[in-house]
């Protein structure tokens, strides 16, 4: 799921900055600017409920951070931050789910450089008899007690 989350993130991104390269992974050198960084920083879970042979829901929140890298110019960097909180409010899975951000906030590094971070939750379903390790999970964004279709 983060990395179904994280190409999410990069099309928006890139919807939004053409001109910008997004990485999906921290590269470890030849870092062409402006681009931005796109990493899970933490995962967490929570048990919402449990019904014996049914179904558990699990409530899966995922923390990210972007770091944007962009050549020495203060006016374009705070026109690029408020688009980015903006553009990053609303995601689109590749199977056009939406997914909402939570929590966005911009952090700055330097003169050239920010940092977003922002949640994103999602409730897993499994289903069975089966222990919970043999079984697989159905993700939804939760708008609905709608059957959604495995992945």
């Amino acid at each position: 799921m983060i990395d179904r989350l994280k190409k999410a993130i990069s099309r928006r991104l890139k919807e939004t900055f053409p001109d910008f390269t997004v990485y999906r992974a921290n590269p470890a050198q030849n870092i062409k600017e402006p681009c931005f960084i796109i990493e899970c920083i933490n995962t967490d879970n929570r048990d919402l409920m449990f019904i014996e042979f049914e179904k558990e829901i699990v409530e899966v929140n995922y923390l990210f951070s972007i770091t944007l890298l962009l050549p020495r110019n203060t006016k374009l960097l705070n026109e690029v931050v408020s688009r980015v909180l903006l553009c990053l409010k609303w995601l689109y899975l590749e199977n056009g789910k939406p997914v909402l951000t939570l929590n966005r906030q911009a952090h700055p590094i330097d003169d050239s450089s920010y940092n977003f971070t922002f949640n994103i939750q999602r409730e897993a379903f499994l289903t069975g008899v089966e222990p919970i390790l043999m079984n697989d999970m159905d993700e939804t964004i939760g708008l609905n007690n709608e059957e959604k279709e495995k992945d």
